[in-house]
């Protein structure tokens, strides 16, 4: 996979990834849906070569990777009892994959997956624009029905900005 982004008034993405049978190309700006181009892979073709060629537009347009370390935390956690029931890893599994896709459909960052233990279970993701995406992850909750119980926190510090009237403690 390469992910791209070009800082101005708005922060642009482009993005490639490959699967078994194409490769998808993927452009827009952050927090929106963009648009995307599909390439068939012939039979032995290698898809790398193609998300490179691909790639050489954007760059030269000043597109640039970003690192993870430069990327913003966002964690959702829901209570569990203890270590959580196999249904609450079944839960976590289809929080991260709803992440992923709305995230990433978005422009805005990726899942990274999650943990679960001492009475919480938390999803992590990685985004370029914390402010952009919480309104995009708690409305794919709600309309996912996995919005009960959910905190939404960001930053180094874990900043609860999900419930807005939030009222206790919070820690990862």
């Amino acid at each position: 996979m390469i992910k791209l982004y070009e800082s101005g008034d708005d922060i642009r993405y482009w993005e490639a990834w490959s699967t078994d049978t194409e490769v998808t190309i993927h452009w827009g700006v952050v927090g929106e849906n963009g648009e995307f181009r599909e390439f068939p892979l012939k039979p032995g073709e290698n898809p790398n070569v193609i998300m490179e060629r691909e790639a050489k537009h954007p760059k030269k347009e000043g597109y640039r990777t970003i690192p993870v370390s430069k990327l913003q935390r966002l964690v959702i956690q829901y209570p569990v009892d203890e270590m959580g029931a196999v249904e609450d890893l079944d839960k976590r599994t289809k929080v991260e994959e709803l992440m992923n896709d709305c995230l990433s459909w978005k422009g805005l960052g990726h899942c990274d997956g999650g943990d679960r233990g001492s009475g919480t279970m938390n999803v992590f993701c990685f985004v370029v624009d914390a402010e952009k995406a919480v309104p995009h992850v708690v409305e794919e909750l709600k309309a996912n029905g996995m919005i009960e119980g959910a905190i939404v926190a960001t930053g180094k510090k874990a900043k609860v900005v999900w419930p807005e009237n939030f009222k206790g403690e919070f820690s990862i």
